[in-house]
């Protein structure tokens, strides 16, 4: 232990052992010029001062719980040292992220915190709840989000079902799911792609929510797609990867087009990039809205923890309420950017207005007609 004391104005301390007082007594007795000198141990903080050149008077002061680590322990939405958190490989057997799997663990945690609000605020807890997570990879977030709503919920009213395309993967973290029992056993995994899923196996389940973490350029429309058939309450994603509405960018000749508003910012494949992400992801918004959703999009993590750090969140408008999408908005966003189709528009039957064929002077001026 480093006791410090205050001796004219200057600072010493001292190193002792737990049982200390021996030792404390000696120094002090030994420092003619100290009066007073405040303590403080893992057990109580002392107040020691001399009265006379021979007694030391020492006497608890309070009580206070001394961290042992500087680090301030954080509230997660599940303890780090959870079994299935070990078995996944995210964190050792005393709770701590394994190497390079920090972030890992931070994303799962806020993502669980996110759609887990979602959820239970839509009546999860007197409904029970059923969760579809498309691409589910080796289902990190699958995991933490069935094991937060199982101890939120009654574990035998939550059924979550991960759906991933490699058959070796899904083979394995099944056997993981039903390695741990417990809230586990509502737990499954199955082969199979987000376009063409089937989930009416049992018709009398309702869906309520669909999640796809990080589904690579237009398979977060097929993702989105599933939810709105589905009917689910809630659809949460992660997109990655922007490529279809970024390769209609780059056939219009921005360059050579003087009337282009965008002229000089496309000339840089960094700003197409940049973009192509906040046009694709806000015409997915805007789609969702037009299909009866409120909807978010917000980064929901650091991007130090991962570049693919945005989140669009929709839950089901309420009874009565029309969404709040423009059909002639959507168009004039996609004609702004010449934008002739994206798939999840294809698949809502939504005509975005641009069409192949049209002349330059059938578009607004300023807009950015396809080629």
């Amino acid at each position: 232990m480093t006791y410090k004391f205050e001796r004219q104005h200057k600072q010493t301390n001292f190193n002792y052992s737990p049982n200390f007082t021996s030792n404390l007594r000696e120094d002090l007795l030994s420092m003619a010029d100290l009066e007073k000198v405040t303590i403080r141990t893992t057990e109580a903080d002392y107040t020691a001062s001399t009265s006379s050149s021979d007694i030391i008077m020492m006497k608890p002061k309070f009580t206070s719980q001394i961290l042992s680590s500087h680090d301030v322990p954080k509230k997660g939405m599940n303890d780090p040292s959870s079994t299935f958190f070990q078995k996944l490989g995210v964190t050792d057997k005393d709770g701590k992220p394994r190497p390079r799997m920090s972030s890992k663990l931070k994303q799962c945690n806020k993502f669980v915190e996110v759609v887990g609000r979602l959820l239970l605020k839509e009546g999860a807890k007197e409904r029970g709840v059923e969760v579809l997570d498309m691409g589910c990879g080796k289902g990190y977030l699958t995991f933490a989000l069935h094991n937060h709503l199982c101890e939120k919920v009654d574990a035998q009213r939550v059924r979550s079902v991960g759906v991933e395309v490699r058959p070796k993967l899904v083979d394995d973290i099944n056997n993981i799911a039903r390695d741990l029992g417990g809230n586990f056993e509502t737990l499954s995994f199955a082969v199979g792609e987000i376009g063409n899923f089937d989930n009416t196996e049992k018709e009398d389940e309702k869906v309520s929510a669909l999640i796809a973490l990080h589904a690579c350029d237009t398979a977060t429309d097929d993702a989105i797609y599933q939810g709105i058939k589905n009917d689910c309450d809630v659809i949460v994603l992660s997109p990655c990867c922007h490529k279809e509405v970024r390769r209609y960018m780059e056939k219009n000749d921005v360059k050579r087009d003087a009337e282009h508003p965008y002229k000089n910012l496309l000339r840089f494949g960094v700003y197409r990039e940049r973009v192509a992400e906040q046009v694709t992801d806000t015409l997915r918004g805007m789609l969702l809205e037009v299909a009866g959703y409120d909807v978010d999009i917000f980064e929901f993590i650091g991007g130090e923890h991962t570049a693919k750090n945005c989140m669009i969140t929709a839950t089901k408008a309420r009874k009565g309420k029309v969404g709040g999408g423009s059909l002639e908005e959507l168009r004039d966003l996609a004609r702004m950017h010449g934008i002739e189709r994206i798939k999840l528009a294809d698949l809502l039957g939504v005509d975005l207005g641009v069409g192949e064929g049209r002349t330059k002077s059938e578009i607004p001026r300023g807009r950015m007609p396809p080629k």
